[in-house]
């Protein structure tokens, strides 16, 4: 009995490979899409950028730099 693969089973298991290369270089590719995305946002907003969830609560928060003074107390809820 042998476990040797027949040629037409190679076929199929390089293109399942050659599907699986393509499906994660665009995976990457969006993945880096979106980096840019965010920091691009971060660049057009300066200082802070915040992201809320449906339910009010954080999702992204992205700080440019520190802040040097803060007159009213902001409370936020952090979601986990």
């Amino acid at each position: 009995m042998s476990n040797k693969l027949t040629y037409e089973e190679l076929e199929r298991k390089i293109e399942r490979l050659e599907k699986e290369v393509d499906d994660r270089k665009r995976t990457e590719k969006e993945l880096q899409e979106e980096r840019d995305r965010a920091q691009r946002y971060l660049e057009i907003a300066g200082v802070i950028l915040v992201a809320l969830n449906s339910d009010q609560t954080v999702q992204l928060c992205l700080f440019r730099f520190a802040i040097v003074s803060v007159r009213k107390e902001v409370v936020v809820k952090c979601s986990d």
